[in-house]
């Protein structure tokens, strides 16, 4: 019993730690007769450097445990729908089996193990982000507001956007956070001149985050496991402004 609680705790932390770092707006729909954006040809080689954290101002900073499980019910809600019936059905299974030890007279093991369920899930997933938001190497910092969230995470010498989710969804309610925050990190970026890197499965998001971020740009596609395109976006910081002697 304390096995099977065990592994829909560890599927849970999985799923949802697994969940960050992808698309977490609604998927609307494909905008039709767009073009594609041009593919850049140039690729900024890493330096094998270490990228400097974004200073705390606008909203920047560490990752609170209140936003932690904000992060996880965000995840949970924006499962993609393959992974959601995953969890569904083991947690259905061990609610099942509950009921049949219960029918049996094994009352006492059915209570713990439908207990065990509940208790052990939510926060199984609760601790699995935790460890996904505090790295032992590297850092990631977050960025939330009242309408939408983002994550800034340290990937070699780049930073890469991640987990940018919308409390409500499909109505543009995180689209002015979304602005103040890219304008903010197009700005460190370039007076730390960093790259900045993120990627999308939903055409429509790619648009939007062309759209909001000073000089983001189109890279290149890849397909990932489930058989989606993924488009990825880059921005190049802009060089440093020569001060005329």
């Amino acid at each position: 019993m304390a096995a099977h609680i065990l592994a829909v705790a560890c599927l849970a932390a999985a799923v949802l730690t697994g969940s960050l770092q992808g698309d977490q707006l609604i998927k609307p729909s494909p905008t039709p007769n767009r073009k594609e954006p041009s593919m850049i040809t140039r690729s900024r080689a890493a330096t094998g450097g270490q990228a400097p954290v974004p200073a705390p101002v606008n909203g920047i900073d560490r990752v609170s445990a209140i936003q932690v499980v904000q992060l996880a019910y965000l995840a949970m809600r924006n499962l993609a729908p393959a992974k959601k019936g995953v969890l569904i059905a083991a947690i259905t299974t061990l609610i099942v089996a509950a009921g049949v030890l219960s029918g049996m007279g094994e009352t006492p093991t059915a209570t713990v193990l439908l207990v065990g369920v509940l208790a052990v899930f939510p926060a199984a997933g609760i601790v699995g982000i935790w460890i996904n938001t505090h790295p032992a190497k590297g850092w990631v910092r977050g960025m939330f507001s009242t309408t939408g969230t983002q994550l800034i995470r340290q990937d070699g010498d780049r930073w890469n956007l991640t987990d940018h989710y919308a409390w409500v969804r499909g109505r543009g309610a995180a689209r002015p956070f979304r602005r103040q925050a890219f304008a903010e990190l197009a700005r460190q970026a370039d007076l730390l001149q960093v790259v900045i890197t993120m990627d999308t499965r939903v055409q429509t998001l790619r648009d939007y985050y062309l759209e909001d971020m000073p000089g983001l740009q189109f890279d290149r596609t890849s397909t990932n496991e489930a058989g989606e395109t993924v488009w990825h976006l880059i921005r190049h910081p802009q060089p440093p402004i020569q001060e005329e002697r």
